[in-house]
């Protein structure tokens, strides 16, 4: 039986969709999940074959859906992920809500495939 823990949110596309960067206070959500002996390089796998990815500078990634439709020019990414070996830092940038909610949860339906337990928190 696999095993989901999230924090004191409930996450999926209505959360996601409620928040919008009009709010100049709120730069982004953050979210830590954590995944016992996560396998970085699958999980880097599954990210580059899934949504476009660029990475940064400092070895994170920025995430896209690859058939999103157009939307208006922003200059963040709607998602920005680093890998840790205990688990995964998620920043949903707020650029665009419908993409961070499906690569959230694709996200999270992989890790699951991959583990047998997850945690989410707002760190």
């Amino acid at each position: 039986m696999k095993f989901l823990s999230v924090g004191q949110q409930l996450l999926g596309v209505a959360y996601f969709s409620n928040i919008t960067r009009n709010d100049p206070s709120k730069m982004g959500k953050e979210y830590y999940i954590k995944c016992q002996k996560l396998d970085t390089q699958a999980t880097r796998q599954f990210l580059e074959q899934r949504f476009i990815v660029s990475v940064t500078e400092d070895g994170s990634f920025e995430l896209s859906l690859q058939n999103a439709k157009a939307e208006p020019a922003d200059n963040w990414a709607p998602v920005m992920v680093s890998l840790e070996p205990e688990g995964i830092y998620f920043i949903n940038n707020l650029a665009s809500p419908l993409q961070a909610a499906s690569i959230f949860m694709q996200l999270i339906d992989f890790l699951l495939s991959k583990a047998e337990a997850i945690t989410i928190t707002e760190p």
